[in-house]
């Protein structure tokens, strides 16, 4: 799968990206936002792109410069249901780079997958993402409490967001 939009590919992640990852992943601004601890290594970023973000995570790709910028994932839930997840550089940061790769990746999903809702959720204090699928459409669910659990085992409550296929073709009716 390859996607682009204006200024970004999104595409499959691949073990060449691990620089352009490390660079960003061991930024501890990033994780604590997204749910992972800073990389330590590019030894370790290595290892998470060949196991948890080998499956169904793709690169967000700068296309002015050929850097990977970002991470983004489309996990299979259920039969027709997907939940979305991301994270960004604060190198990019309130550009709207996520926000453009998140309309892209579920256009693909809705008219390519054929899903019929996609999920998502975001720490309760992380206003960025929560505008970043407000902008997307998504309706604001409520509050999962201990909905998320993080890389030390600990669990954090959580907004819920989703959008439906159906809500979805009535935007793009309107745009």
């Amino acid at each position: 799968m390859l996607l682009e939009t204006k200024r970004l590919f999104i595409r499959p992640i691949d073990i060449k990206d691990a620089f352009d990852v490390y660079e960003y992943a061991k930024n501890p601004n990033v994780g604590l936002w997204a749910g992972f601890s800073a990389h330590k290594s590019i030894e370790e970023t290595k290892s998470i792109i060949n196991t948890i973000l080998k499956i169904d995570s793709y690169a967000i790709v700068l296309k002015e410069i050929n850097k990977v910028i970002g991470t983004i994932s489309l996990q299979k839930k259920l039969e027709d249901i997907y939940e979305i997840g991301y994270s960004l550089s604060e190198d990019y940061w309130n550009n709207g780079y996520m926000s453009e790769a998140v309309k892209e990746l579920v256009k693909y999903a809705f008219m390519k997958l054929n899903a019929y809702e996609i999920d998502s959720g975001c720490f309760i204090n992380n206003i960025a993402s929560e505008k970043v699928l407000l902008n997307n459409s998504f309706r604001y669910l409520g509050i999962q409490e201990k909905g998320f659990l993080d890389y030390n085992n600990e669990y954090h409550d959580c907004k819920r967001f989703r959008i439906l296929r159906d809500d979805y073709m009535e935007v793009l009716l309107w745009k």
